[in-house]
């Protein structure tokens, strides 16, 4: 199967212990990327300078520096010693990019997921916050297997009976690897009302999972509220999104918006500030999970 590719600000970007806590290497790339286009930029390199000294393709050096790419520590001492850099500098690039080689928590379910959600899987799993508006469906980290396994099993083409509980198997994993780690992270959902009347896999499975937000909801580092249908027409009504406020102050935040053919992340200042005014203006207008139920 051929999943689409993801988007990055507007452009293509192609195609454990889940309790542990460690630095993902998604958030490992991205940094590396970020400093090795500074030291380009600064060297007064292109991507074609690069490439002709053997590097690369320019593409392939975009995808690296856009954290998108894998790149071998040899390839990052070889790029070093073209942008003339210090050894030191050398030095602490070099073991970035071993950190980066090592596997995610995720790595055993890569076959599984379409190619521009691993991303979102590992930026996640790194993330210090994470404040996402859902109109439709409860979010997939407050979601119960029984409701997980409904919503995967209403998928077209119709998934087999093995692999819907792969993909429950892995929405379980992202839950343990989010919430119960030693810092969690801390989510703040708004759920629009249809979230708790679309009676997902039968009523019994949705009083369960009703059942679990409201336990959810009375932990310290969760949060849900409600976007009534009273509330009208309002600044989100063309969907879902999630914004992510990564661990690391080296790694920029990232707005993530899913449609069926993919995703896009974005990561631009005004981009993010729009997103989280979004966000402000659905929880402004949202109410107490109590006062729904």
């Amino acid at each position: 199967m051929l999943w689409p590719i993801p988007w990055i600000d507007g452009k293509a970007v192609g195609p454990m212990h889940p309790m542990d806590d460690v630095e993902e290497p998604a958030l490992v790339r991205r940094q590396l990327g970020r400093q090795l286009r500074r030291l380009r930029l600064d060297a007064r390199k292109t991507h074609a300078d690069a490439e002709t000294a053997g590097m690369g393709h320019r593409s392939t050096l975009w995808r690296i520096e856009a954290g998108r790419a894998k790149v071998r520590p040899s390839t990052v001492r070889a790029l070093c010693w073209l942008y003339d850099v210090d050894t030191a500098t050398t030095d602490a690039l070099y073991s970035m990019a071993c950190r980066a080689e090592q596997p995610g928590w995720w790595e055993e379910y890569r076959s599984d997921l379409p190619t521009w959600f691993t991303l979102y899987v590992e930026l996640e799993a790194e993330a210090r916050a994470l404040s996402s508006y859902h109109p439709s469906v409860v979010h997939g980290l407050l979601q119960t297997p029984d409701y997980a396994r409904a919503l995967f099993a209403s998928d077209l083409p119709q998934p087999s009976p093995d692999d819907i509980e792969r993909q429950v198997e892995i929405r379980m994993a992202r839950q343990r690897r989010c919430l119960d780690r030693t810092e969690p992270l801390q989510l703040s959902v708004v759920l629009g009302e249809a979230a708790l009347r679309c009676p997902v896999g039968g009523a019994e499975v949705l009083r369960a999972q009703l059942a679990h937000l409201t336990g959810l909801a009375a932990l310290d580092h969760v949060t849900v509220r409600v976007l009534p249908f009273s509330a009208g027409a309002h600044p989100a009504l063309k969907g879902a999104f999630n914004v992510l406020d990564l661990a690391s102050t080296d790694d920029p935040d990232v707005a993530y918006v899913e449609a069926l053919d993919g995703a896009r992340y974005l990561e631009k200042a005004a981009d993010l500030a729009r997103f989280r005014a979004l966000f402000t203006a659905v929880s402004e207008r949202a109410v107490s999970l109590e006062d729904v139920l």
